[in-house]
Order: structure tokens, then sequence, then C-alpha cells
């Protein structure tokens, strides 16, 4: 107003001037002129202004809350909002910060680019640039801002008007179908947020990565964040590596990436002015904690926190304590928030939810639980009470589902638990997780630089970690100074010795870790009842116990397993530990067919109470991952799936062994088959691995010298690789193991280790007599006292005096090995037991029993070998000795040898000894019984029973020979060959041939929509030929005695329960059921083709369709034959195949 007066005085004295001058009748007409000016620039123009601010201001909102907030409405308002208004804009690096220990602004900005903004730089550039990558990774640290990022990328995306684009975060459960059901894909820019928080990504890479690629190749951009060692685990740290198939994770791992910068001094001063707009006493004081935490600056998600930070004057060493006020001032808020009573136990009630996420995480990979599920005799009336809106530190879900509101909240709880609840930290594999690691460190070098006298839970947390991942000498200093603090609390006391042992046990200190296990068991365990309260406890014990046996042959570890595991089992306590014992017994068991038996058990269980269970998996895995037997191909497979899929669950030790064993498996495996050089430098990788985590352990590892013991267990597996392949001699290899021990004084601690040893060594043909028999003597002096291994030694020295023509002395060891095999419990009942008593049966000149060992064998050999293989060798030994007998003995012997391998020779010796105890008829009852319990019939075995037939054609009469030989047509022609399994089969919408058998094609529409019953296809030849079987012998030689009558009856039952295995119900467009019968399934050109006919007794027509794989592993697709030489190729196989069964016409057309 005081203008405006001054312009008015101003015109006045101008008008007063002019009075009496030609200008007396302008000036009316400048003073309203110049009262329009002044009337639009200070009232109109600032009043347009004003109302143009306001639309934008209303418009922007609409445009926030309808594209933004309901958009992403899997977020919380309030964060959305914070993250839009509070937002600084990113800066980026394009080098790796990984290897500092703090991030460091390290910028390389593009040519053209002022300064290295990510959000600028994906507006301006990326998004346009012609031919430009499809994949992009915006990686960063916990904390980093990532998910700010991508909001507002989204946000100013949008708003340019010029692109689709779409925002799905990863940690949702149906984020595949989310990105599917995007629209125009060529034309959008997907947005996916927190790969290294989805589920299965972590639980199952190379799936997830399959799906993730089919999902998102059409996009126009596809814009990825995730911490920055998520890609790091796959490749480094956990070594995990020989991913055979090319996947889009393996893509984005040479993709364009971007490295999110923390926060420079003037990018943390711009947050400031936004938070506090103008208030410079805040900011001042905000700029001053900044400068004290220099922890806040690195991880940008912490200055959200300010507030709280004004209103007391603190400064922080390290994040952990940080992270300790945050959660003890949101704790303190919740309790004036919610019930007194409610809120008392909230902290703890947050440490326990933190434990059953893991459990979850665990389970499937889940970051977050429903508490109905976890509950139990436990409440959670705090969590449940709280106010989840502004900083709360947990969320929930639309769904019901409670997380952390930030992932690094839980890790700091993880943390906090590893150093105060023992069990916990025993279970927890805590480097899976980059933060809650960073905090535990930070807490144990803390614990250092303060001389501060922690607790005895902060030293057994400590040990835990540095058992698992660091030097194990490390962590006996902490467990022997915990067991010298705590020997008044028994369940501490039991727990630090049993982590002792394990320790000593690392180190290869054999003798200290069975030194400390014995006390252990005499003065604790003995002398205690197993309840509900020491169950866990001593399930523990039992584990590390059974482990000691295993490697000593005692059966103590093994008697003690099994009464936890009944304890378990009749108090219904099926959980992990459970589970974790089945796979303990499977391991220090030496008896086949015991393992056999407790791991069908553990695979009943699993199915029936841990489906799903990715941990339960694992623990599956490792029960069957029998290591002695490298030479199995599928033991390869299983070490390959536990180190890609499962490496999450290992800890540095067990990786180092796994990846050894590995190694060892594929120098076995394909060296009997002729082909290790082809895969020799696999192998080497394997090795090599186990090299790179012992250097991360040891720093000063040396590969000439061993300095260490994880190096000299490395070094054992390469003895075991090169005793089988035979290229160099192992004292090469033994000898700076040999000098290990001597070095560091280990040579008591390592008698048995180095006995395994020195016995390779003295079974390498590549060394001297001399020089074998030296060490195998070494080695027998080493392991006096320990029965079992002498007799194994006993056995070995045996061999080789034999070969070596000194007859007697291999006589006199000889003996010695049977009579600790007669005498010693730890022998009987294992192979070494078997093989002894074989070995005497066969070549032992001094007097024994021979009646009483056959009868042994013949009793025991099924329970020691069950199922496995290897019981061969035991029945041929027996088959020779009954030969030379003619004894009737040999007629079960040669059904357990021919059920193992068909053999004409073992098929003539069955066939001799029948027909001088039980005549031909019971020969072919026994055939009939050894066929019939086949999946089918080789090519192999076909030939050998064909020759069989030739031999002896004269001894059996017509119809049997012919009878036989239909057997033999049909399985050579490929009708007993396909075996299905219990999958569904979807198949194809798209149209199908019909083919007539002669042939014609079919109206398309009646193959759409059809689906495959739950009953559907299933092809077994052993109740086709046991049916075929019963009835030719019925006709030839009559009904059978009641025995044979009974099985026959039982047989004839199970065929009636199968009858319709081979049927394939299928639906028509109309949803009516057509039941199809299969056929036949022919390979042609490296393709499947499936030969269908209806089940209508006057169908004619036979469906000619091409197999593929579905959608998931569990599915097939059935699609149409295009190609009409291919069709009728396939058509001309089935013809040839069936030329006996059917009539075939030709097509009229």
């Amino acid at each position: 107003m005081g203008d405006i007066k001054v312009v008015w005085d101003m015109l006045c004295d101008i008008y007063s001037k002019a009075e009496g001058t030609p200008w007396e009748n302008a000036i009316p007409i400048i003073v309203v002129g110049a009262v329009l000016f002044l009337l639009v620039k200070l009232i109109i123009i600032p009043l347009g202004k004003g109302v143009y601010k306001l639309y934008g201001y209303i418009s922007n909102k609409w445009f926030v809350k309808k594209q933004i907030y309901e958009k992403l409405s899997f977020m919380d308002s309030s964060d959305l909002y914070y993250a839009i208004k509070n937002y600084v804009p990113t800066r980026f690096s394009r080098i790796d910060p990984s290897n500092n220990e703090e991030p460091i602004p390290e910028y390389i900005a593009l040519e053209g680019e002022k300064e290295p903004l990510l959000l600028e730089h994906f507006l301006k550039y990326e998004y346009s640039i012609k031919n430009g990558g499809k994949y992009y990774l915006c990686l960063g640290d916990c904390g980093m801002g990532k998910t700010t990022f991508l909001i507002n990328l989204y946000y100013q995306t949008l708003k340019l008007h010029k692109y689709k684009c779409v925002f799905i975060s990863l940690q949702e459960e149906n984020c595949i179908e989310q990105i599917q059901a995007v629209e125009f894909q060529s034309k959008t820019i997907l947005l996916l947020d927190a790969l290294d928080e989805n589920e299965n990504a972590l639980t199952d890479y190379a799936a997830f990565s399959t799906m993730l690629e089919r999902a998102t190749h059409n996009f126009y951009r596809v814009i990825i964040t995730a911490r920055t060692n998520f890609f790091e685990n796959e490749t480094k740290e956990q070594i995990s590596n020989n991913k055979s198939n090319a996947s889009m994770l393996d893509k984005l791992s040479s993709s364009r990436k971007y490295y999110i910068s923390p926060f420079t001094d003037e990018d943390i001063k711009k947050f400031l002015r936004k938070r506090y707009h103008h208030n410079s006493k805040k900011i001042k004081k905000a700029w001053t904690i900044v400068e004290r935490n220099k922890n806040l600056s690195v991880r940008p998600l912490l200055l959200r926190f300010m507030d709280e930070l004004l209103k007391e004057d603190y400064s922080f060493e390290y994040d952990f304590q940080l992270y300790e006020y945050l959660f003890g001032k949101w704790i303190e808020r919740e309790k004036r928030n919610i019930n007194e009573e409610l809120g008392e136990n909230l902290y703890e009630e947050c440490l326990l939810m933190a434990k059953r996420i893991y459990y979850q995480w665990q389970k499937n990979g889940k970051i977050g639980v429903y508490l109905d599920d976890i509950k139990g005799d436990v409440t959670f009336g705090g969590i449940e009470s709280i106010q989840l809106k502004g900083h709360a530190l947990i969320n929930r879900t639309s769904d019901g589902m409670y997380k952390f509101s930030h992932k690094s909240y839980w890790e700091f709880l993880l943390a906090k638990l590893a150093v105060s609840d023992f069990l916990f930290s025993d279970e927890l594999l805590i480097k899976n997780f980059d933060r809650a690691t960073a905090f535990l460190e930070e807490m144990i070098q803390y614990s250092k630089s303060n001389s501060k006298q922690h607790d005895v839970f902060f030293s057994i947390g400590v040990a835990n970690y540095l058992l698992k991942y660091k030097k194990p000498e490390d962590a006996e200093e902490q467990l022997i100074y915990v067991i010298n603090k705590c020997s008044e609390n028994e369940q501490l006391y039991l727990y630090a010795h049993i982590k002792l042992a394990e320790c000593y046990w690392r180190q290869i200190k054999y003798e200290s870790a069975k030194k400390v296990l014995n006390i252990i068991y005499d003065t604790i365990i003995s002398n205690s009842e197993i309840d509900i309260e020491n169950v866990i406890l001593y399930s523990k014990f039992a584990i590390t116990f059974a482990t000691y046996c295993r490697e000593y042959r005692l059966v103590e570890g093994q008697k003690f397993l099994e009464k936890i595991i009944i304890f378990f089992e009749n108090n219904k306590m099926l959980n992990y530990n459970l589970l974790r014992c089945y796979s303990a017994y499977s391991y220090c068991c030496v008896n086949y067919k015991a393992k056999q038996d407790f791991v069908e058990k553990m695979s009943n269980t699993i199915g029936e109470y841990f489906k799903y269970d990715e941990y339960a998996k694992y623990l599956y895995l490792c029960a069957i991952s029998w290591k002695t037997q490298y030479k199995i191909k599928g033991l390869i497979d299983i070490i390959d799936e536990q180190i890609r899929q499962y490496v999450r669950f290992m800890d540095a030790y067990e990786l180092i062994i796994n990846n050894c064993d590995m190694a060892v498996s594929m120098y076995s495996y394909y060296n009997e088959q002729d082909s290790f050089f082809e895969h020799q430098d696999a192998a080497i990788d394997y090795f090599g691995n186990a090299y790179d985590i012992c250097n991360l352990i040891y720093k000063d590892n040396n590969h000439i010298i061993l300095n260490n013991p994880y190096m000299v267990t490395i070094q054992k597996k390469l003895v075991l690789a090169f005793s089988v392949i035979k290229v160099r001699k192992l004292n090469e290899l033994v000898e700076p193991i040999l000098n290990y021990s001597r070095n560091y004084k280990h040579i008591d601690e390592m008698r048995l280790f180095c006995s395994d040893l020195l016995k390779k060594e003295g079974n390498d043909k590549l060394e001297d007599f001399r020089s074998r028999e030296k060490y195998l003597l070494q080695a027998l002096e080493l392991v006096k006292n320990n029965f079992y291994k002498m007799a194994d030694i006993y056995w070995d020295l045996y061999v080789l005096y034999d070969d070596n023509d000194q007859i007697e002395l291999g006589q006199q060891y000889l003996e010695k090995a049977y009579r600790l095999a007669i005498d010693k419990i730890e022998i009987y009942m294992t192979p070494l037991y078997c093989g002894i008593l074989r070995v005497t049966l066969e070549f032992y000149r001094g007097q024994v029993n021979r009646d009483d060992i056959i009868q042994t064998l013949l009793e025991i050999t099924p329970k020691v070998y069950g199922s496995d293989n290897r019981k061969k060798s035991v029945y041929q030994a027996l088959r020779r000795v009954l030969l030379t007998m003619e004894d009737q003995r040999l007629i079960n012997v040669c059904i357990e040898l021919l059920q193992l391998e068909f053999s004409c020779e073992v098929m003539e010796n069955l066939f001799d000894i029948c027909n001088k105890y039980d005549g031909q008829e019971k020969f072919i009852v026994y055939i009939n019984f050894i066929i019939a319990k086949r999946e089918f019939l080789s090519l192999e075995e076909c030939n050998v029973l064909e020759k069989f037939l030739k031999e002896k054609k004269e001894n059996f009469s017509c119809d049997v020979v012919n009878y036989f030989y239909e057997i033999i047509n049909k399985a050579k022609k490929g009708r007993n060959n396909f075996i299905f399994s219990n999958k569904e089969i979807n198949y194809d919408n798209s149209s199908n041939q019909l083919l007539k058998l002669g042939y014609k094609s079919c109206d398309s529409k009646f193959f759409e929509n059809i689906n495959v019953s739950e009953s559907s296809v299933h092809k077994d030849i052993d109740l086709d030929l046991q049916k075929e079987l019963e009835k030719k012998f019925d006709e030839l030689f009559g009904s059978l005695d009641e025995d044979e009558t009974n099985i026959k009856e039982e047989n004839s039952q199970q065929e009636n329960l199968s009858k319709d295995d081979n049927v394939i119900v299928l639906n028509d467009e109309d949803g009516n059921d057509i039941k199809f019968d299969f056929l036949d399934l022919i390979e042609y050109d490296g393709d499947e083709f499936v030969v269908l006919l209806s089940s209508d007794e006057n169908a004619d027509e036979v469906v000619i369709l091409k197999v593929e794989d579905g959608e998931t592993e569990d599915t097939e697709s059935y699609v149409s034959v295009d190609d009409d030489l291919v069709l009728n190729n396939v058509f001309s196989i089935f013809k040839e195949r069936f030329k006996e069964e059917f009539h075939f016409c030709e097509s009229n057309e």
C-alpha cells in the first residue's frame, strides 16, 4: 500500500503542475492508465500466479494420490509422502564400492552429464538412447535409498507422460503374476524393487531367474534394485559356480550396473533444508549431530530419525549403538501409546518375532510371519497393539503378515540374538545377512576396544560366529573362557564342551575332541535321563558325538542317537532337531541297511510334516550323500544341488568340505567312465573354491607349506582324488600333511587322520612293495586299540602280501582280521565284517567252519547292505564257494545276483541247481519273480535272456521258449521303457491332428481346452509281465503250491488296483470326459511323441502329439505336429512296432 500512496502523490503533484497548461486534458487519461497498470502488476498478476500455483499443487496432489498412493498401495502412504517430499537426487558410481569398509563417493559422470545423478541419467539418457540395454541394476548397501530412488523414478517417469511405467515390489508373493499381467509391455518401463528380498530368488536361484526372464523379456526397459552383495554372494563368498544354463540373473551380472553412492555433505545439508525448511537453529544442531555421527551420511535411512536425535545430545561410534538407541526410543513411545502391561515385554516380543522370522526364512525364504501361526504358548500382545504408522519399526501387510519395516531392523535383532541366545546362535547362519554380520562384528570390536568383561552368553555367541566363519583356534579361546566361568550352569557348561569338541575336530585335534566328549558323556549324559528340558541340548551332543564315533568306529554314538530319535518320535517333537539327528545317523552308521531304513523314515517324516520346506530338503540331501560312494553319479548330482541351491545353509567349513567332496566325486566317477580329463578343469575349480574360502579365513595361507588345519583337510581330499586316477605317487601329497603333524606337535592328535593317509599310500600301486609295506605298518602302529581300523589294515596287509607271493605272512594277517571281526562288537554287522568273512571263506587256508560263515553271510548280508549294490561281491563269493559244494543254498544266492545284474552264467547256475533240487518249473517261477521285480528290461538284459534261451532251448517246451521270446520282443520294441512319473500334464490349446490307422485328419476343435485327470499316465511293465507270466505258467504247469498261489493272488490284486494306470482322461470343449489308452512314446529326431487311442471299443484312430516341457518342472505339454514329414515318419515307426498287434488299413484320402 505504501507504493500505491507514493505513486498517487506523484500523480497528484503532476496534475497540479499541469493545470493551465496544454497537458491539462491529458492528465486524467495518464492517471487512469497508471492505475490500471498498478492494478495488473500488484493485484491481478500475483493473484494469477497464486491461482496457478494452487492449481499445480492440487493437480500434483491428485496425481500423487492416483498414480502413486493408489498404485503403490502395498506401501505406507506416509512413507511414500516422505520419500517424495524429502528426496535428494541420488548420486551413482560405475565403480563397485564393495571393497571399502564404508561406501566412499566415487563419481564418474558420462559425457554430457554435469553430475552423476541417477534419476536424471535414466530420464534423459537411458530411456531415449537407441538400442540401449534392457536390464539395469541399481545396487546399494542397506539403507542407502534404493527404494526411495525407485519411487521417485516412478513418479518422475509418469510425469513425463511419454512412457508407461509400472512399479512392482519383488517382495510380493505374486510378483511374477503381476509382471505377466502388465499390458503393452514393449512400451512399458518396468521397475522392480528388492530382488535380494524375494523368497524364490533366495531359495531357488535358477528357477526364479528362469521365471523372471520369461516374464520380463518383452519390456522396453527393466530396472531392478538389490543389495550390492546379492550377486557377490552368488559368485564369490558363497562360491556358487557351475550354473549350467545362462539365466537372466547371469545376464544381469554383466548388465549395466549403477552403484548408489552415499550422500555428500551438500546432499545432507539439502536434506536438512527440505526437512526443516528455514529453521536455521534446527539445521545447525542437526548438522552438528551429523558431523559427530558420520554413519548417518553413509546410511541415509538413518537421517529419517533426526527428529529423535535432536531431542537428546548423543554420539555413536558404531551403527549398532544407533540402532539400539532407535529401538529404545521407539519402544518408549509405544509403551506410552498402549497399555503399560502390554508394552512391558515389547522388546522381548520383537526378539522372539525376529527369531521366528529367521525360521520362516529357513523354511521358504520369507522375511515375515503371521502371528497366529507362531503364537503357541507365547503371546504377542504388545506387537499386536502398537501403532503401525509414522516411524514404526514393524509393519503389517494387508493380509496380516508382520515384518520389520526395514530389513536392517530385523538384522540388528539377529545380531543381538547371536550374543544373547546361545541355542539360537548355534543355528544362526548370520553371514547370509550382511548388515547383521556387520552389527555383530561391531559388537565384537566394541567389546575388544573397551576391554569390557563380557558375559558368557556373549562369548558363546562370538565363539559360534568364529567357528562358523573364522579360525577355529580363536573360537577355542572363547569357549575355554566360558567353561572356566560357568561350571555351575550345567546347560552352558555342557554346550560349551560340545562346541569345544567341534573346534578341536575342525583343527584335526581328534584326541582332544575325544577327551572332551568322553568327559561329558561319562559325567553328565550317561547319568541323566532324556527329558523335554534337556533333549535339544542332548541332541546337539549326540550329533557331535556320533561324528566322533564314526571316525573311531565306535557304536556308542550310533546308539545314543537312536535314543534321542526315539524320544523325539515318541513325544511328537517333529522339528528340525529330529531331522538333524536323522541326517547325523545316516552319516555315522556304517550299516547300509540301517542307513536306508532311517533315510526312508526321514523321507516319510518330511513328506508328512515338512512339505515345501527348503531347510528340511537340505537336511535330507545331507542324509543321502553317503560320501563313501564317490563313484556314484547320483552323489555328484546331490552335492551339486547342495552347493547351487542350499549354500545358505552351510558355514565356511561345510562349504569347504562340500566343494572338496564334489571334486573327489568327479575324479572318481569320470575316471570310471574313462572321461576324467574332459571334466578335470571343472573338478579342479571345486578344489579352487575350497582354497579360496580357506584364504578368506587364514590370510597367511601357504599352498606349499601347510600351516593351518583347513589346508590340511583340503590336502587330504586331494589324496583321495589322486588315489583314484593314479597319475602320481600319493607320497608327494601325504608327506606335507605328516610334516604338519610333526611341526605343530599334533602327531598324537592326528593319529587316525594320518593312519588313513598312510593306508592310502599303502594301497598305492605306483609305489614299490617295500614302501607300501612300510606305510601300512606305520598306519597300523597309529591305530592301536582301535579294533575296527586295525582289522581293516590287517586286510590290506593280507592283500599286499598275497599279491607279492608272501602267502604265509598274508595268511597270518588274514587270520588276525578274521579273529577281530568275530570277537569285536564294533565290527559286527558292518560291510567290513562281511568283507573279512567273504575273503576268509574263499582264501583262508587255516581251519575255520566254512558252513557257519556261509550261513552267517546269507543271514546278515541283506541286513547290512539292504538294497546297496555293494553286496554283489559277497554274493559272488558265496556263489563260487557253493558251486563247488553243489549246495541248494546257491538258489537264493543266484536269485540275489540276478536281481542286481542279469548274467547268463548266473542264470545257468540257477538252472542247473534247480534241475538238481526243484525242477524246471521252479526255475521258471524264479525267473518270473526276477523279471516282475524289475522296472523294465534293458536291451542288454534282453540279450542276456535271449542268449540263455538259445543255449538251453532244447531243455524247454516250445510254449515256454515262445513265451520268453514274446517278453524279449516287447521289451526290445520299447513297450516297457516308459514309466511315467506322477506329473500333471497340460495340453496345448492349438489345433491338433488325428491320425487314422491309415490315416485322416479330424476336427481340431475337439482337442481345445483338454486337461488330464489326476490318474492319467502311468505305465509299468511289472504288472503286465507278471500277469502274462503267471497265466502262461498256469497253462504249462498247472497251479503252484499254496504259498506260491498266495503270491500270485497278491500280485493279481495289485494288478486290479492298477488296471487303469495307462488310461488318460481328457476333457472336450463341453467338459465331457473322453478316455484314451496310452499306446506308445516314440523318440524321433531328438523329440518325443505320444501315441494315444480312444478307449471306445470301435475306435480306429490314433492321436499323435509332440511332448514338450511345461511351464514348471512337474508339468508337460502336448502340442500338435504340423510337419507332415515328421508325422508320417513317427507313424511309420509306430506301425512297425505294432504290426503284430494291429491291422493297419491304407488311407482313402
